[in-house]
């Protein structure tokens, strides 16, 4: 019988379309502190991938930073260059 209270670790796959980079989030803070970035490649992933868009732009934040997390870890072993906003967003 499973436990409706326990969450669900869920793998989802990402494609990242060619021309895509990590830099084309163009991530800053705002004047509050809040990350913000550019939509375009979130939604070109989610295309490629055949994910709802939705999943990121309506459901939990956390969602999204995973997303991100995830595409920056991916970058970075690539030997992508370091992200200020992403290593301090991420430092916590």
């Amino acid at each position: 019988m499973s436990n409706p209270d326990r969450a669900s670790d869920i793998t989802i796959k990402i494609k990242i379309p060619m021309g895509i980079d990590f830099e084309d989030l163009e991530l800053a803070f705002d004047e509050n502190g809040d990350m913000c970035y550019n939509v375009k490649p979130i939604e070109a992933i989610c295309q490629a991938s055949d994910l709802d868009m939705a999943h990121f732009s309506d459901g939990p934040e956390e969602n999204l930073r995973q997303l991100i997390a995830a595409w920056y870890s991916a970058h970075r072993k690539q030997g992508g260059v370091s992200n200020p906003v992403a290593e301090e967003f991420f430092a916590d």
